[in-house]
């Protein structure tokens, strides 16, 4: 029965098989449909006039008759419509589809509308499509086993994803394209076959919280896009990376959980050439991973990224990766039980490690290569398996100053490096040297600890021009400092070994220039206070 009474709004119930089509035909804006039980082969549509009307379903199902229909309701330049309480099945392209009016002038985009309480399923296309409409709502359905998207939006503005559970779709969980501030809260995007959630194009400023995107084929969140926030996700036990991020500027990415990923953790990287810059990843629990638990891989040194506060452990090969990027900040992370490196630089420049915790790696707490102007400032680096710090090849003038390199497995510093500044460090307690510098030169070692190593407190071998003073080397096993050319025929020249304090070491003298070691021309030693031979 269809009541109309003046400008009242009308209640209109619609009887099991009866055609949805033709109460929608003759419903006044505002009114609200009421569908009884059964299954309904139609494909419905919704025209513009038909503002604010209601369609309720009551265990019932619309079936596109095995997708020989295209969409089981088609809202087309509509505002404020609601859709609830459907199955929606076997349709072609999709279960919803929202889109704009092409034949108004000017275009009318649908606006507003509510997709809720919907199980929209096994439709060969997407679950629900919105294209060139804005502020519509999609909330607390069940999307799932569609062949290509669960919920997909191609040119929108805030619209709101909520609440849904999207799983098993054949391609992404969530997707959209040129679709600014685009709100996905609160949903669970699991099983999907290539990506939880896929954002492309020009998509800014969507706010990606408290969402579970897990056991995706791909990657749990895929981004290329800036100035998006991502924050209390879980994003495990994806087939790749955990969260992807190319060609995207201005992120915020922050108190996510991203474990268990077949990839990378977290991955900034370049897409098309361009890179990803000036984003902050703070206060994320990133473990468990395959790869790195976060890697920044650029293209021509862009970087300007900080990293912070984050949990960043148990990994598969190392904590934190910066490749071919620069101006990146590392700082107060806790970087721990990765497999093999802590933090590691593999070309880039001026970078900056500060005031982390990097201890229980397998291999290095640090470590760099390529890595010009290099800051590590206040770093707590303790009981990794090899090396707390490790730079080589290129990777002078780095400044390294009141860090604690302690019981590290091999050296507390091992640098094939030169022009750099290491001060007010304490190098104690590792099973070979504290301080061991290679092959360079022109170093400045000053006001450092390096006491009860296993072998010696600091040892430069090969390198010319370093000025070494005021250090405190003692309690170590072997030598104090050491100076020579052991490994190579270059001479070690031109050294200044000066004011520091080397005692008490079990078999070897305080300072000491072996006789083993060769071509120690114009090396001075004065003001050195040791217990032994000579100053």
């Amino acid at each position: 029965m269809l009541a109309v009474l003046g400008s009242m709004l009308s209640v209109i119930p619609v009887k099991a098989q009866g055609p949805i089509q033709t109460l929608v035909n003759i419903a006044n804006p505002g009114d609200t449909i009421n569908v009884g039980p059964g299954t309904y082969n139609e494909h419905v549509i919704i025209p513009s006039t038909k503002t604010g009307i209601t369609i309720k379903g009551h265990n019932a199902i619309l079936d596109g008759l095995g997708c020989s229909l295209p969409d089981g309701f088609e809202i087309v330049g509509t505002d404020s419509v609601t859709i609830r309480g459907f199955t929606i099945r076997h349709y072609s392209e999709a279960g919803i589809y929202i889109h704009a009016n092409d034949t108004a002038v000017p275009r009318d985009r649908a606006v507003g509308n509510m997709i809720r309480n919907n199980v929209i399923e096994d439709n060969c296309g997407a679950g629900i499509i919105i294209g060139a409409s804005d502020a519509n709502t999609v909330k607390t359905n069940t999307v799932q086993h569609n062949g290509r998207i669960g919920v997909f939006i191609d040119d929108g503005l805030k619209n709101r994803i909520r609440s849904n559970t999207i799983y098993n779709n054949g391609w992404s969980g969530i997707e959209y394209h040129i679709a600014p501030n685009t709100e996905v809260k609160g949903n669970d995007v699991t099983y999907n076959g290539q990506y939880g959630l896929c954002a492309d194009g020009y998509s800014p400023n969507s706010n990606i919280r408290g969402n579970t995107f897990s056991y995706n084929g791909l990657r749990g969140i895929f981004i290329i896009s800036d100035s998006n926030t991502m924050i209390d996700n879980t994003v495990n036990n994806n087939a790749y990376s955990g969260i992807w991020m190319g060609q995207g500027d201005y992120n915020w990415v922050e108190k996510n959980y991203v474990n268990w990923n077949g990839q990378d953790g977290i991955e900034v990287t370049h897409f098309l050439g361009n890179p990803s810059v000036s984003n902050t990843f703070t206060n994320n629990t990133v473990n468990h991973n395959a790869y790195y638990g976060i890697g920044v891989y650029s293209a021509n040194l862009a970087g300007l990224n900080l990293i912070e506060k984050n949990e960043v452990a148990w990994n598969g090969w190392s904590g934190i990766g910066i490749g071919a990027s620069a101006n990146n900040t590392i700082r107060w992370n806790h970087v721990h039980d990765n497999a093999m490196i802590g933090v590691f630089i593999d070309y880039g420049y001026y970078n900056a490690i500060w005031g982390n915790l990097i201890d229980h790696n397998g291999w290095s707490g640090i470590e760099y290569h390529i890595a010009a102007y290099t800051q590590v400032v206040d770093n707590t680096v303790i009981y990794n398996g090899v090396d707390g710090l490790c730079a080589d090849g290129y990777s002078g003038f780095s400044y390294i100053h009141v860090n604690s390199f302690n019981n590290n497995g091999r050296n507390g510093i091992y640098m094939i490096s030169g022009s750099n500044t290491i001060t007010n460090n304490y190098a104690n307690n590792n099973g070979l040297e504290g301080i061991f510098m290679w092959q360079i030169g022109s170093n400045l070692i000053a006001n450092n600890q390096a006491n009860s190593n296993a072998e010696d407190g600091i040892r430069v071998e090969d390198e010319s021009f370093n000025l070494i003073q005021y250090n405190e080397a003692s309690y170590n096993y072997e030598y104090g400092i050491v100076m020579g050319s052991r490994y190579t025929s270059i001479p070690a020249t031109n050294n200044s070994i000066e004011y520091n304090t080397a005692l008490y070491h079990t078999v070897g003298p305080d300072l000491a220039d072996s006789t083993y070691y060769s071509g120690l021309a114009n090396t001075w030693w004065s003001n050195n206070g040791i217990l032994g031979y000579g100053t």
